[in-house]
C-alpha cells in the first residue's frame, strides 16, 4: 500500500471522527474521549507508517501541546468544555504549525456564527414550538451553552484538503522554530 493511500484512509477516518464529534456535540453537548483519543492514535499511527517522525513531527506535537494548554485556560474559566479542548488539540496534531492559524481563524468565524444563531434561538424560542425542531435541537435550543465542537469540527473539515496537501508524500515538509512560534502567538 502506498503512502498516499494510507494518508487518504487516515484522513477519511479523521473526517468520520470529526462528523461524529459534530453530531454528538450538537445533540448532547458531549465530545467523546474515545473519539479524540482515536484522532490522536490515528495521527501517530499514520506518521509512523509513512515515516514522518522527524523535526517537523516534533514541532507539530509541541505545537499541539501548546494549543492544549491555551485552550485549557479557556476551560478553566468555563469558556469551553473539556471535550472541545481535547478536540482542538487532537485536530491540531494533523494541522501542524503551518495550518494552525487558518484553522483558528475559521473556528472563530464559525463559532461567532453559532453564537449569533444561539442568540436568535434564545430570543425566539417561544415562537418555535415545532416538535421536529425541538427534537432536532433539544440541547442546542434549551441550554445556554454553545456546542463549540460544531465550530471546531467544521473548521477542521474545511482544512482537510490542505492537510492532505501538507502531508502528501510529494510535498516537502519544512517547519522551523519561527513557524512554530508565529503560529502560536
Amino acid at each position: 500500500i502506498s503512502n498516499n493511500i494510507i494518508l487518504l484512509i487516515s484522513l477519511t477516518l479523521l473526517v468520520l471522527c470529526i462528523l461524529h464529534s459534530i453530531m454528538t456535540d450538537f445533540r448532547f453537548l458531549i465530545i467523546s474521549n474515545k473519539t479524540t483519543l482515536f484522532i490522536v492514535i490515528l495521527f501517530f499511527t499514520e506518521s509512523l507508517i509513512n515515516s514522518r517522525i522527524d523535526n517537523t513531527f516534533f514541532y507539530t506535537v509541541l505545537c499541539s501541546f501548546f494549543v492544549f494548554l491555551l485552550f485549557f485556560v479557556f476551560f478553566v474559566f468555563n469558556f469551553l468544555g473539556g471535550g472541545d479542548v481535547k478536540l482542538v488539540a487532537s485536530i491540531s496534531l494533523w494541522l501542524g504549525p503551518a495550518l494552525l492559524l487558518d484553522f483558528l481563524f475559521y473556528m472563530s468565524l464559525i463559532g461567532g456564527g453559532l453564537a449569533l444563531i444561539k442568540i436568535v434561538l434564545m430570543k425566539t424560542k417561544k415562537h418555535l414550538n415545532s416538535v421536529v425542531f425541538t427534537n432536532m435541537t433539544y440541547k442546542f435550543s434549551r441550554t445556554k451553552e454553545i456546542p463549540y465542537g460544531i465550530a471546531i469540527g467544521f473548521s477542521a473539515l474545511i482544512m482537510i484538503p490542505r492537510i492532505y496537501i501538507n502531508l502528501s508524500p510529494n510535498t516537502p515538509q519544512t517547519t522551523n522554530l519561527y513557524e512554530l512560534f508565529s503560529a502560536l502567538f
